[in-house]
């Protein structure tokens, strides 16, 4: 697979491309420049019988220790953005704490709800990021994906399935950008609305911390941190890594924390939540 193409395969510590900050490393790490280089890499990939395994900024993933031979994907370099009007196209490497702050800046709102998340445009859309202020389905008008075979498609708002924490990716899909429809405003508005949701969620979650986000979905009528803080688990401490203080969904990386401490505060809240409450903690963050 030549160079001019993408880059060649390479062996990369995982701990570094993750905002927990844990685990091993990868023996096959890949990180196209284009679109039409990872359609190339995706479609060898697959004809080759492997299934990659697409990284973006890490903010919601926990890689194992050890080394994954599994062929890992990052679409980092993913990074055009184009604003045409109200009409904003984004790849799916596109950072959304930048991009927030400078839409916010140019008086175009939308993407407010986002500040805060340490990820990419194309993470944000296959996990439909977003909370109590509005979701990324909210703006979406377009949406690309890479096919197994390489093909690229594009679907329209009205032929995407979005659900909570989902997006409408196929499991064998690859998000790789998007059309977003912004609404002209006073820059002044909508910087001072930004940086009250920001204000809002500095107050309820360690956003500072090294953490994966929310590690458990909310049931249904319930909310996962809540039901984590009535087991006793607030704080709850295994090596390096912890339940956090301030948000009991949040798992901390407090220094030096491993997979195996993430993985197994993740297996204690669930047992203890299912007994006490007779309620299934399903994960929200992503296992490699």
């Amino acid at each position: 697979m030549p160079d001019n193409i993408f880059c060649a395969a390479q062996t990369v510590a995982l701990a570094e491309m993750t905002t927990m900050g844990v685990g091993g490393s990868a023996s096959r790490f890949y990180q196209p420049r284009t679109v039409d280089s990872l359609r190339t890499l995706v479609a060898r990939l697959h004809a080759d019988g492997e299934r990659p395994f697409f990284l973006g900024a890490g903010s919601n993933t926990v890689c194992r220790s050890g080394e994954i031979d599994r062929p890992v994907v990052s679409l980092r370099a993913l990074k055009r953005s184009e604003l045409r009007g109200e009409t904003l196209y984004v790849q799916a490497g596109v950072m959304l704490l930048p991009l927030v702050r400078r839409t916010a800046e140019e008086g175009l709102s939308g993407l407010e709800p986002l500040v805060g998340i340490p990820g990419s445009i194309g993470g944000a859309i296959a996990m439909n990021a977003g909370g109590r202020h509005g979701t990324i389905r909210d703006l979406i008008e377009e949406v690309e994906f890479v096919e197994p075979d390489g093909r690229l498609v594009r679907r329209p708002r009205g032929e995407l399935n979005f659900s909570y924490r989902r997006g409408p990716q196929s499991d064998a899909e690859v998000i790789v950008g998007a059309r977003l429809r912004l609404a002209r405003e006073r820059p002044e508005a909508v910087l001072e609305r930004m940086r009250r949701i920001l204000r809002e969620k500095v107050s309820r979650q360690p956003l500072a911390a090294r953490s994966a986000g929310c590690v458990f979905r909310n049931p249904p009528g319930a909310s996962a941190g809540y039901l984590i803080e009535r087991v006793g688990l607030r704080g709850h401490r295994l090596g390096g890594a912890r339940f956090s203080e301030r948000h009991a969904n949040f798992i901390v990386n407090a220094g030096g924390a491993t997979f195996d401490q993430v993985v197994e505060l993740m297996r204690l809240a669930a047992r203890r939540v299912l007994d006490a409450f007779g309620v299934t903690l399903e994960p929200e963050i992503t296992i490699l």
